[in-house]
């Protein structure tokens, strides 16, 4: 137990090392992080803007409640509403009232590009139903989703086969959009230049992993030298290069005086001392 105790002490101890390194890496890489942060925000941006073609969404709403008998609002008739919306969101996609919207404006497209653009969605837990039309033109768009909803509330009331007190009404008409609804031009900046930022840290912690890693590689010497005093000694030392040992006797003949003195992970140490090439 006292050996698992010592085994994740010394775990946390490295990966404690580990993270202080990074930071410290980091922090020194401060200047080259602001600098890609910045420039990942301007190609975002320049892309955003000058490349993709902003797209506009107008959108209209429709009333699905109306009074079964006169002009009496009962609570049958909030429960139909409710219940209309759902059958409404997929009564206004079919065909025939596609096409009629499609020659109704003398659209060139077919009814499967038309219905790439539109999307219906029930507002809330309300028995309102928004349709909308998103395009590259800001008043086609908003011209076919008020023929879309012009069309639907007097063709499927037809197929439903209801009564003119059934219909739904039309809340609000489009209007033409000032803003594109999409790219978000402010998104897409913050996104590229955090990603540029965050890429070229990994660059750098990657980097200084492989370093450490081929460091790794040179195997470790221990050298323990305790009270030695005007010698003349032979070092024997192991070094792994490329994954092949190479073995060397370093003689010096100056008189080196240590003292006391433990030495791990001493590569850099004897690479220090010794001035001749392995």
């Amino acid at each position: 137990m006292n050996q698992e105790n010592q085994l994740t002490e010394q775990n946390s101890e490295e990966t404690e090392i580990d993270l202080l390194e990074i930071f410290y890496l980091l922090r020194a890489k401060l200047v080259w992080l602001i600098l890609a942060f910045v420039i990942g925000g301007v190609i975002a941006g320049s892309i955003t803007h000058f490349l993709i073609t902003p797209k506009y969404t107008a959108t209209a709403k429709m009333y699905m409640i109306s009074a079964s008998s006169g002009s009496v609002l009962d609570l049958s008739d909030f429960n139909i509403g409710t219940s209309l919306s759902q059958d409404y969101t997929e009564l206004i996609k079919i065909r025939p009232v596609f096409n009629e919207v499609i020659d109704n404006l003398n659209l060139d497209m077919e009814y499967e590009d038309l219905l790439k653009k539109v999307s219906i969605s029930v507002v809330g837990d309300s028995r309102l139903l928004a349709v909308s039309v998103e395009d590259n033109d800001p008043k086609l768009a908003q011209s076919m989703v008020n023929e879309l909803v012009d069309t639907a509330v007097t063709y499927i009331p037809k197929v439903m086969n209801a009564s003119e007190n059934a219909q739904p009404t039309i809340a609000e008409y489009a209007v033409v959009p000032d803003e594109p609804s999409s790219p978000n031009l402010a998104k897409n900046i913050i996104l590229g230049a955090v990603v540029a930022m965050l890429l070229v840290a990994v660059i750098f912690v990657v980097r200084m992993l492989m370093d450490a890693t081929q460091l790794g590689k040179t195997e470790h010497v221990a050298v323990h030298l305790d009270h030695i005093k005007y010698i003349d000694f032979t070092i024997s030392v192991h070094v792994t290069v490329d994954n092949d040992r190479v073995r060397r006797n370093l003689l010096t003949a100056s008189i080196i005086q240590l003292h006391d003195i433990r030495c791990y992970n001493c590569t850099a140490f004897l690479l220090a001392v010794c001035t001749d090439k392995f």
